[in-house]
């Protein structure tokens, strides 16, 4: 075996042993990504926690109202909607009565002004609301 077979050889072996170590590394720390926009913002001004994926199943995500509060603007809308926070970061530019009613409960409570203009509407809150789902209100 000539100088050029060894090098290649190595190369390839090494290639094999650092992919092998990669895949068991990252395999073990999987990161839940959940389909609604704007998942993975923290909640607070501190450091975002990682969230295992067999975590998910075992508890909800909890939100205090302050929490919320922080998500308060176009880049990031958190609302309260009966309870259960929403991330609306996404849905801001597409609601059909206008960026600002989204704006208007964003980092809040919207659960009055919701239930006013959607609360009979089950389309709405049976099926496009839970797409923005994020987390429960903690009292």
């Amino acid at each position: 075996m000539n100088d050029v077979e060894k090098i290649v050889i190595a190369i390839l072996i090494t290639i094999i042993l650092v992919g092998t170590v990669n895949f068991f590394i990252f395999k073990k720390s999987l990161i839940s990504f959940n389909i609604n926009p704007g998942v993975g913002i923290p909640a607070s001004p501190q450091a975002p926690k990682v969230v295992i994926a067999s975590d998910l199943v075992k508890k909800q995500i909890m939100f205090s109202s302050q929490e919320v509060a922080f998500h308060n603007d176009i880049t990031s809308c958190y609302s309260i909607i009966n309870k259960k926070v929403y991330d609306l970061t996404y849905f801001i530019n597409k609601h059909p009565g206008g960026k600002q009613k989204i704006l208007d409960i964003c980092g809040k409570d919207g659960s009055t002004l919701f239930q006013k203009q959607h609360g009979f509407n089950k389309k709405i809150t049976d099926r496009l609301l839970p797409t923005f789902y994020v987390g429960e209100l903690v009292q």
